[in-house]
């Protein structure tokens, strides 16, 4: 699809455990035993995504649906390693780094901003975090989803863009 000049890519990753290790994976609908590893697909997004002329004028987004409890600091590590290893330089302007995050500590629109900011520019974008109260042990108890920034560790998070409900 990205020949065919795809400019979001949406990619559910989780992980699976080889040798002892977390290893980020991107899986189709239930589906982990046919997975492919996420830094070989990082590799060929890369590979492809600026490889015409007409493709280097636009930005790329990449979606990445992290399918797997927010406590695994590894696998998140792992992830971002991946994405410093196939997009730094590509990456936006510092100011958009770590979801976007303004001085109040309240988060910018991506979608207000100049398309002309992201001109062959990868912008990484999340999910939020879709954990229920009774998960976190808050005190209301009513099971409601809470909306949040995932806490994916600092590592990872300084590279996300913005967040997606």
């Amino acid at each position: 699809n990205i020949c065919l000049h795809n400019r979001f890519i949406h990619l559910d990753v989780d992980f699976k455990i080889e040798e002892g290790k977390s290893v980020p994976v991107v899986k189709g609908i239930n589906e982990l035993k046919d997975s492919l590893n996420f830094d070989e697909c990082c590799k060929c997004i890369a590979d492809s995504a600026w490889c015409t002329e007409k493709m280097s004028k636009y930005p790329l987004f990449l979606y990445l649906n992290l399918n797997y409890d927010k406590y695994f600091k590894n696998a998140s590590n792992r992830i971002a390693n991946s994405l410093i290893n196939h997009f730094s330089d590509r990456w936006p302007d510092i100011k958009y780094k770590n979801g976007f995050q303004l001085p109040d500590n309240t988060y910018g629109n991506l979608a207000l901003e100049l398309l002309s900011n992201f001109i062959g520019k990868v912008i990484i974008l999340a999910n939020y975090d879709n954990e229920t109260n009774d998960k976190t042990n808050d005190k209301t108890n009513d099971n409601t989803k809470i909306n949040g920034p995932r806490d994916n560790g600092s590592y990872l998070n300084e590279l996300i863009n913005s967040f997606i409900y």
